[in-house]
């Protein structure tokens, strides 16, 4: 699932993914992304494996969502889809960092933009891989109350995060 509020960037990461022979559906915001998630946890639509979560979008950014799909999943008692953050930088306060802010929001991971459209697929598939178990339950209070309680590790251009506890 591609997230994000700027069409050209959704188009510019399908066509990358399509290529690469990965399926890929896209929501506008993350409002849509929230309601989609709802969907295939209902049953209503296909779940997705992975998803790419722009973090500054207008209608609600890409924390807001992240938190709200991880409660929907905690509620239904389903499986956490590994959410990767998607930022230029500059997401928070300069004392908090973008990966601690990126954490909070009970996402594993961030890719710094612009994305290397050659090397990107191959990143995602690497992400998919390293998640293919299953992601990790995310205990989002802990992540809240110890915002500084992981190991970032690289995998391709992305810093993935694991918890410390």
């Amino acid at each position: 699932l591609i997230v994000d509020d700027e069409a050209v960037n959704r188009k510019m990461v399908h066509v990358s993914l399509r290529r690469a022979g990965m399926e890929a559906v896209a929501a506008a915001d993350g409002t849509e992304a929230v309601r989609c998630m709802q969907d295939a946890i209902s049953g209503r639509r296909r779940m997705v494996d992975l998803i790419l979560m722009d973090m500054k979008m207008r209608e609600m950014d890409g924390n807001e969502a992240a938190a709200k799909i991880r409660q929907l999943e905690i509620e239904a008692g389903v499986k956490h889809v590994p959410i990767i953050g998607l930022s230029g930088g500059g997401l928070g306060l300069s004392d908090v960092s973008d990966r601690q802010i990126v954490y909070q929001a009970g996402m594993q991971g961030l890719i710094l933009k612009p994305l290397t459209i050659r090397s990107f697929p191959g990143t995602l598939a690497q992400i998919m891989f390293h998640y293919s178990a299953a992601a990790p339950t995310i205990d989002m209070a802990a992540r809240a109350s110890r915002p500084a309680g992981f190991r970032p590790f690289l995998i391709g251009e992305a810093t993935l995060f694991e918890s410390d506890a």
